[in-house]
């Protein structure tokens, strides 16, 4: 017997898509403005950022998640739906997974919370079944990871996928300050210790 928790896809796409949803595009596209991703220390950093601030707004529509951290493959949990990874998507392929520079051999897709810099997309493969996609048609090995070819967003919307939405967070790159988040951590801490 499924519980009062249980929800599909279309629920929680919704119920994502209902949610006031103004200061998380602020907060995320500051994060891009002050910080962005073009510095490799930023890159981890800047994304955990905006995973930290998705988990906040998923909470803040009254749903349950968990951060996972250290798992592999997915990044969230959201109670009577199950877990998915977040990838952020700006331009081009959408890189799934790296094999960590060995050759790679996993050609499968686990359930996708895809941000780009103007919507956001539920991927999941029974859902994009459902509408006659076949995900694995648009899978591209790279030799040491996997990605999706981003024509799948428009192969989708062609048959009217429905889990996606409008979410803003389109910043001028050229406007980035670059500052480095490691230099805002060592700062936090040394005012913690009075330093």
């Amino acid at each position: 017997m499924a519980s009062e928790t249980t929800m599909d896809s279309t629920k929680f796409m919704q119920t994502l898509k209902a949610a006031d949803k103004t200061k998380y595009s602020t907060l995320m596209k500051h994060l891009m403005l002050e910080y962005g991703t073009a510095l490799h220390c930023n890159r981890f950093a800047i994304g955990n950022c905006n995973e930290y601030a998705i988990a906040d707004l998923v909470r803040s529509t009254g749903l349950e998640v968990t951060e996972m951290q250290d798992a592999s493959r997915v990044d969230q949990e959201v109670k009577g739906l199950g877990k998915y990874s977040i990838k952020y998507s700006g331009s081009g392929d959408i890189k799934l997974h790296n094999s960590n520079n060995i050759s790679n051999t996993d050609m499968s897709m686990h359930n996708t919370l895809l941000v780009t810099p103007d919507e956001w997309w539920y991927l999941t493969p029974d859902d994009m079944a459902a509408v006659g996609i076949n995900y694995k048609d648009y899978l591209k090995n790279t030799g040491d990871g996997l990605a999706l070819k981003r024509t799948i967003l428009s192969a989708l919307k062609a048959v009217k996928y429905l889990h996606f939405f409008a979410f803003d967070i389109i910043v001028d790159k050229k406007q980035c300050k670059n500052k480095e988040t490691s230099k805002v951590f060592y700062d936090a801490i040394k005012a913690q210790l009075g330093i």
